[in-house]
Formats: structure tokens, C-alpha cells, sequence
């Protein structure tokens, strides 16, 4: 075998020592590396797991927050509503309280002017009456059957004053 370059001695050591170097390095190192690789894998594992955890916890965060927001929506529509129907309720009463106001003033101001038209009207048949007390009582004094225009017009200034 020498002849093909094949050195049977030298494949013999090389055999024994790779033997020596794999049981050396099976020994000390491939149990810590693997120790090490399942550390690692149970760590990046852990670490997946808490993100999948925290993507969940996110996604129920966020439905809570619509949920709040659409609740806190329609409370706010509800009581919007509640005070707009308070408004118009109050509107009404003010206008329905302001006509009632205004009725009585008016009534009130229809009773006054009745009242004074009334006056008036005594006023004026007093004076009517006097004034033609006075006419016919210088009619008769004066002894004139045909009323002068002169006692005519003093009358009638006696009742415009």
C-alpha cells in the first residue's frame, strides 16, 4: 500500500488519536455546549411565550379601550340628549310663563283703560249736565226763548276744559 501512498501506521495513530479527541471533547465540552443549547432554547421558548402572552394582553387592552370608548360614547349621546330635552322642557316653561305674563298685563291694561273709559265717561256726562244746567238756567234767566249762539259756544268751551 505504500506504493498508493497509504501510510497504515499513520491512519493507525490518526484513528486513535480523532478516538482521543472525540472522547476528550465528547467529555467535557459537548455535555456544557448542549447544556448550553438547552438553555438558550428554553430561554428564546420563555421569551416567545411572554411575547405571545403580551401580544394577547395588547389585543384585550385594545378591545377594552373600544369597548370603553364606545360605551363612554353612548353615555355621552345619552346625557346630551338628556340635557337637550331638559332645555327644550325649560325652553317651554320660560315661553309658556312669559305668555301667562304677558295675558295677565294685558288683561290688566284692558281693566285699566275700562276703568278709565269709564271715568271719562262720568267725567263727561258731568260736565255734560253742567254745562246745560248753566245754558238752560241763563236761558231762563235771561228770559230768551231761542238759545243765542253766544251760550252755545260758552257751553261747549265749559265741556272741552
Amino acid at each position: 500500500m505504500d506504493a498508493l501512498g497509504i501510510n497504515i501506521v499513520s491512519i493507525v495513530i490518526y484513528t486513535v488519536l480523532f478516538v482521543l479527541v472525540y472522547l476528550v471533547l465528547n467529555k467535557y465540552l459537548v455535555k456544557r455546549i448542549i447544556e448550553i443549547l438547552e438553555k438558550r432554547q428554553l430561554v428564546v421558548k420563555e421569551n416567545l411565550d411572554l411575547k405571545a402572552s403580551l401580544e394577547k394582553q395588547n389585543q384585550q387592552l385594545e378591545q377594552q379601550k373600544k369597548d370603553t370608548f364606545t360605551a363612554t360614547k353612548a353615555e355621552a349621546e345619552k346625557t346630551m340628549a338628556q340635557v337637550l330635552k331638559g332645555a327644550h322642557t325649560e325652553k317651554a316653561k320660560i315661553l309658556e310663563e312669559a305668555q301667562q305674563e304677558a295675558q295677565e298685563i294685558i288683561e290688566k291694561a284692558e281693566k285699566f283703560l275700562e276703568n278709565e273709559r269709564t271715568k271719562l265717561s262720568l267725567e263727561m256726562t258731568d260736565k255734560v249736565k253742567t254745562a246745560a244746567q248753566k245754558v238752560v238756567e241763563e236761558v231762563y234767566q235771561t228770559n230768551k226763548l231761542d238759545i243765542d249762539r253766544k251760550l252755545i259756544d260758552k257751553a261747549i268751551s265749559e265741556l272741552n276744559s
